[in-house]
């Protein structure tokens, strides 16, 4: 997979894959903004549950590096030390990342305001009467966006005086999602809502207030993450928070064609926002949805 010898100019994307229908969608917003073009792909795929994950990481990013072929590199959910990032620059190949805060001078970063999204869903859940709120997933901040919601949940619960019950499920597995759940309940068998960081969380928590006998969204609410395919395809529909991955994705190929002309000094940063969108689960059988969309944030 390292031989990446190309017979014409081309472009190289490194990818962590999530595993959740945000590989989708980043899939089909490269696919999109690459019509029209004609420089070869180079894609490397990873997953960070493999053995070896950072060390296939770095000889790929060395590969593409010394590949005179490879005229820009696309990294997504990956995070390199900042030497390797210095000698990108050095050499003048445009960089460009997805979800990478904070990145060194000449390389681009498009992120999602994972903050956004949290709140909104919480403020939901206030403005329909719910007080006791659930959380299930990431509750240390670092390195996970549910930590990010954590901590934003915990603030607004806390400003509109509600209590907050944890359920910490850092996998985003809907098994363990499940399991979560129950011993959620059994901590706060009273809790109105539970916001999970994830859909595949959310579809698993459902499957255990369903087996219990729990109805939705009376008496207890239910909201996840990512908007995947499914929440409209259960009853009830599943009230969620879409994160634009699809639209950020073919963003990020436009920006790296634009560097791979103009050089690595055109690159961007960029801030993206989230929309919540309340179904059933929120809002009862039969009620049509209701969207929430924040303005886009910062470029810089």
């Amino acid at each position: 997979m390292l031989d990446t010898g190309t017979a014409r100019p081309a472009i190289a994307i490194l990818w962590a894959i999530t595993g959740s229908d945000i590989d989708r969608e980043i899939s089909q917003g490269i696919q999109r903004a690459l019509l029209g073009h004609h420089h070869d792909v180079i894609n490397f795929r990873f997953r960070d549950s493999e053995e070896g994950f950072h060390e296939k990481v770095r000889r790929a990013l060395e590969k593409v590096l010394t590949d005179g072929g490879v005229e820009g590199v696309l990294c997504a959910f990956l995070d390199p030390e900042d030497e390797m990032v210095e000698r990108f620059h050095r050499a003048n190949k445009p960089l460009l990342f997805i979800e990478r805060p904070l990145p060194v001078r000449a390389a681009g970063t498009l992120l999602v305001n994972h903050e956004i999204g949290a709140e909104l869903a919480t403020r939901a859940l206030f403005e329909h009467g719910r007080r006791k709120i659930g959380y299930i997933g990431p509750v240390q901040e670092e390195g996970w966006a549910g930590g990010v919601r954590c901590r934003v949940i915990r603030r607004v619960v806390e400003e509109e005086g509600g209590e907050l019950i944890t359920g910490d499920e850092f996998h985003y597995d809907p098994r363990e999602a499940r399991e979560a759940t129950r011993r959620l309940l059994k901590k706060a068998p009273d809790v109105e809502a539970i916001i999970f960081a994830s859909d595949r969380q959310a579809f698993g928590g459902i499957d255990y207030l369903r087996e219990a006998g729990i109805g939705i969204p009376d008496p207890i609410a239910v909201i996840g993450f990512d908007d995947s395919e499914f929440c409209t395809r259960i009853t009830p529909t599943l009230s969620s928070v879409r994160q634009p991955f699809e639209e950020l994705a073919e963003e990020a190929i436009q920006m790296l064609f634009r560097a791979v002309r103009e050089g690595s000094e055109s690159l961007q940063s960029r801030t993206w926002g989230e929309e919540l969108i309340l179904r059933e689960s929120v809002l009862g059988l039969g009620s049509p949805e209701k969207r929430f969309l924040p303005e886009q944030t910062s470029v810089s």
